[in-house]
């Protein structure tokens, strides 16, 4: 990325006095992503060589010898000179200056110049001509990467697990792999990323991952990088905790965030478990040669909405989603504390103390999952497969966060019937099952898929002004089309999980 530079940015970067931290942090961040920062030498001439102040101007002019110029910059024609005006000299290097970004001779240019902005307005180039704040934001928006974190595992450097190596954790691992400890190592030299789980001082859970890009994962017919699940393992210890749908939610979140539209992973035939829960959330086998001449299995999952063929809601397609007025939408009312413990990584929850403690990981195994149970004393006739469900958190938060999607839904007062489906998917206690059966005869069952957190929430205040929610969301209420596009249009809703 080439990034050219006003002298108002490289005075302020190479002057005797304190560096803004604005201006710091701008070009640590353009330097750690290796952008190429460079100037005109023109406009150093007209900004610095007149300065009248000898001894600051051979201080700076001393420091800019650091930077690259801009080498052969392109001469505006009259055409465009008469767009943007040019009254001096001075308006003459800026409209060079401008006149490289408007090319695409540079990415981007950045000035404090209110005058160069006005031009870059005219041009419709504004989105590349930035300020220092703005420059900043745009190289963090372009190269750091969001880690989407989760309340009970960690996500850090490879290098956190090496004192880890030797335990029986990776025995099996090593059984598998050849020469598995010499590969963990090369992980560790080129600092990969991982999400993991620890409690009490033994791992649990691991999850290695890594960008590769064409070259590295040569996969036919796709062009572009990829997330390539490099490790995936669940310990014996925590073996049912649901460990495999939180690392699966989190890395799909992680291409959303990060723009990747494809995640694989290799595996072998006998890891049956492993493929059923990659082929329940859309990843397809595609067998290959590797570089041993073996035949080797990995599956793949298409992470681009575009090219999502479904035309209704199936975990095949998690997590995006449809929301055409053909597929219906529904509010489920729910209670703070049974929030805490279905959302476990929800906004509106503190994280507690012993949130990893594996204990506690026992008794509210679906805060991890994808998959999860909600069991309701209001009832409702009938709720569609596929639905949209909107999660409004009552009493003192009052407004929706949680979306998901209807996987089943089904009335009962069957107390086994009931217990094995919410086995490991709800956050219920048998004696509160009993309890509600008992004082109400029936309970609904909601199984449903948590898609994502809305980053805003819809507070209560904005549901009260539409025609659907007169009930003051007292029980399961239908969302009127009209009501729900409202909704949409304020922005409430993430269009990158929406299917088009």
């Amino acid at each position: 990325m080439r990034i050219l530079i006003d002298t108002n940015i490289l005075i302020n970067l190479e002057d005797d006095k304190i560096i803004g931290h604005s201006f710091s942090n701008f070009y640590k961040l353009a330097q750690e992503n290796k952008c190429d920062v460079i100037y005109n030498q023109a406009a150093v001439s007209r900004d610095i060589e007149n300065d009248k102040d000898e001894i600051r101007k051979e201080k700076i002019l001393s420091k800019i010898k650091k930077y690259p110029t801009q080498q052969n910059p392109a001469i505006p024609p009259e055409t465009f000179i008469t767009v943007i005006g040019q009254n001096n000299p001075h308006d003459e290097i800026d409209n060079i200056q401008i006149y490289q970004v408007y090319c695409k001779y540079v990415d981007i240019f950045v000035t404090e110049d209110r005058g160069i902005h006005k031009k870059a307005k005219k041009l419709n180039i504004s989105a590349k001509v930035l300020n220092i704040e703005e420059a900043t934001a745009y190289i963090k928006q372009l190269f750091i990467q969001i880690v989407p974190a989760h309340p009970v595992i960690n996500s850090g450097s490879v290098r956190e697990l090496t004192s880890y190596l030797q335990f029986d954790f990776f025995n099996k691992l090593r059984e598998d792999y050849n020469n598995f400890n010499q590969w963990f190592n090369k992980c560790c030299e080129e600092d990969r990323h991982c999400y993991y789980y620890v409690s009490g001082q033994r791992l649990g859970a691991l999850l290695i991952y890594n960008i590769e890009n064409t070259d590295q994962h040569q996969i036919p017919n796709i062009y572009s990088n990829v997330l390539k699940i490099c490790t995936l393992k669940v310990g014996d210890n925590v073996l049912g905790f649901k460990f495999g749908e939180l690392f699966l939610n989190k890395i799909f979140e992680y291409c959303i965030y990060n723009k990747i539209k494809y995640v694989y992973v290799t595996v072998y035939k006998k890891h049956t478990k492993l493929i059923e829960l990659l082929e329940a959330f859309g990843f397809n086998k595609n067998k290959f040669i590797n570089n041993q001449n073996v035949e080797e299995l990995r599956m793949i999952k298409i992470m681009d909405k575009l090219k999502i063929t479904e035309r209704c809601n199936l975990a095949t397609a998690h997590p995006f989603y449809l929301d055409k007025k053909e597929i219906p939408k529904y509010v489920i009312p729910i209670q703070k504390n049974f929030y805490n413990r279905l959302f476990k990584d929800g906004k509106l929850r503190q994280n507690e103390l012993f949130d990893r403690d594996v204990k506690n990981i026992i008794n509210e195994v679906s805060g991890n999952g994808i998959k999860k149970v909600y069991v309701s004393n209001q009832k409702r006739t009938n709720i569609e497969k596929g639905a949209l469900l909107l999660f409004y958190v009552s009493q003192y938060d009052m407004l929706i966060e949680p979306l998901g999607i209807l996987d089943n839904y089904f009335i009962s007062n069957d107390i086994k019937e009931i217990k094995q489906v919410v086995r490991k998917k709800s956050v219920y206690s048998d004696y509160e099952i009993e309890k509600w059966l008992s004082e109400r005869e029936k309970v609904s069952i909601i199984e449903f898929r948590l898609v994502y957190y809305l980053e805003r929430g819809i507070p209560y205040r904005e549901l009260f002004k539409l025609e659907s929610f007169k009930n003051k969301i007292q029980t399961i209420t239908k969302i009127q089309e009209d009501d729900y596009n409202k909704l949409k249009q304020k922005g409430y809703f993430n269009g990158n999980y929406i299917i088009d």
